[in-house]
């Protein structure tokens, strides 16, 4: 018998078909989106200063962030919660706010 011709016989208990389930799963992941989900996830949660002010991120960051937003769809394992689709709306409206502050000061209007 060819060794292509031999079938290894695999015990399909529930504990295996649910570890294959596991297997399958850890293949298709989409590893930096589990990343990216946790490390905006870990911002959001501990994006509170001393003063109790959201700190927020800035520059690329956020564009970074905006992107991954951009991004969600039924494929992807995490859905980002709305405390990360809060946290990247709060940040780009304080860029904006501090973007106008710094262009009205630059042009004399504040």
């Amino acid at each position: 018998m060819k060794p292509e011709e031999q079938v290894a016989a695999l015990p399909m208990g529930a504990h295996v078909s649910l570890e294959l389930e596991n297997l399958n799963k850890a293949i298709h992941t989409d590893w930096a989106w589990v990343k990216a989900h946790t490390r905006l996830e870990t911002r959001a949660v501990n994006g509170n200063g001393a003063s109790g002010r959201k700190l927020a991120i800035t520059g690329k960051d956020l564009r970074e962030a905006e992107e991954w937003l951009a991004q969600v769809g039924p494929k992807k394992t995490l859905n980002p919660p709305d405390l990360q689709r809060q946290y990247v709306l709060t940040s780009r409206k304080a860029e904006s706010r501090r973007q106008r502050a710094t262009l009205g000061a630059s042009l004399g209007l504040f």
